[in-house]
């Protein structure tokens, strides 16, 4: 019955002598790795992933694997890497300037109502500026505020000139 198993399997010749190889049946151990192709891990001497017929080497609990990127910090428990926990925003999101809003209505305020307008731009300039942030609207609205209570002021002058020239001059 030996005489018809391939030669390689153990037991293919009874009348020779193969290596003390017992007429059981099995298969015989795999053939020693062939030599590396070119570019192969063996040639390369790449270890990161074991070869042909070689065992993985298994680290010891507690101890990070031997893969590429083992370096890497390692999700939370039950957290898959790539994503996000529940909750977890996508993006940071910016802190509020609390006197964004002020000077925003200081802006629009001093186009109609100057000295309100230049109040109200410099509460918002003030309240920014503790928390650390610029407000660049509560700035335009100082300008804007500023210039229009200025022309407010020469225009009153100018009309207590012209009146006084007028009433001074009629007689």
């Amino acid at each position: 019955m030996s005489e018809n198993r391939p030669e390689w399997q153990s037991g293919g010749d009874p009348a020779a002598a193969n290596d003390g190889a017992s007429d059981s049946g099995q298969y015989a151990p795999p053939p020693s790795a062939p030599s590396a192709y070119p570019g192969s891990q063996q040639e390369t001497g790449n270890t990161a992933y074991p070869s042909y017929g070689q065992q993985p080497e298994v680290p010891a609990y507690g101890q990070q694997p031997a893969y590429p990127g083992a370096g890497q910090d390692a999700p939370a428990y039950g957290q898959q890497p790539g994503y996000l926990a529940y909750g977890q925003d996508a993006y940071p999101q910016p802190r509020p300037n609390p006197g964004q809003a002020m000077g925003i209505a200081g802006l629009i305020t001093s186009f109609f109502f100057s000295v309100v307008g230049l109040v109200l731009s410099i509460v918002g300039l003030n309240q920014s500026r503790k928390a650390g942030m610029g407000n660049t609207p509560a700035v335009i609205g100082i300008i804007v505020g500023g210039l229009g209570t200025l022309f407010t002021i020469l225009f009153i002058i100018f009309m207590v000139a012209v009146v006084a020239a007028e009433s001074g001059s009629s007689y």
